[in-house]
């Protein structure tokens, strides 16, 4: 019985855990772009990093561009950058490198930044801003200043924070399937 337990307990200290949490920033709309931030949790034992996401961002039009990537324990810079992983000739993921292979019981949590062009950012005729996002993660879609949010498809809590307006869904911790956001915003009056 006791060997039982501690193969159990092997099994689930080396089985990887990713969570991920990502921020929608609409930035632009003559230009469609995007500025989002995924913050990632990895436990995998022996990893050195990751490609993400492994086949590319589906609704990138152009180029993503990386802004930023770090560890958020130690706030240091990691080694990260646009990669084309789809061989269409322009990056559409982010692949970072961690300093040292995760060691068994430790965890890393990163964030990287990065700006894209997609078509899932247009303007209707009223002048709404219209984004659309797809995620299995929590999201934080942030209201552009000067606007407010007039309609979500998905239900979300609209708070203030740090001066920022931002719509906050979380997804439920066991499904993992992907939600389709749609949010419009206009000026307001």
């Amino acid at each position: 019985m006791r060997t039982f337990f501690l193969v159990c307990l092997a099994i689930l200290l080396t089985t990887s855990f990713v969570s991920a949490a990502v921020t929608v920033v609409p930035l632009d709309p003559k230009t469609k772009t995007l500025r989002i931030s995924y913050e990632i949790t990895d436990t995998d034992v022996g990893a050195k990093g990751f490609t993400f996401p492994p086949q590319g961002f589906d609704f990138a039009d152009g180029p993503v561009t990386l802004l930023a990537a770090f560890d958020l324990s130690t706030m240091m810079p990691l080694e990260a950058e646009a990669v084309d992983v789809e061989g269409a000739g322009i990056p559409t993921a982010i692949k970072l490198k961690y300093p040292a292979p995760l060691q068994l019981g430790q965890s890393i949590t990163v964030r990287f930044t990065f700006d894209v062009p997609t078509n899932n950012f247009q303007v209707d005729s009223r002048g709404r801003w219209i984004i659309k996002y797809s995620t299995s993660h929590d999201l934080v879609f942030v209201v552009p200043q000067g606007q407010q949010i007039v309609f979500a498809d998905t239900p979300v809590k609209v708070e203030q924070d740090g001066g920022q307006v931002v719509a906050v869904h979380t997804a439920k911790s066991d499904d993992r399937r992907t939600v389709n956001f749609l949010f419009k915003t206009q000026k307001l009056p």
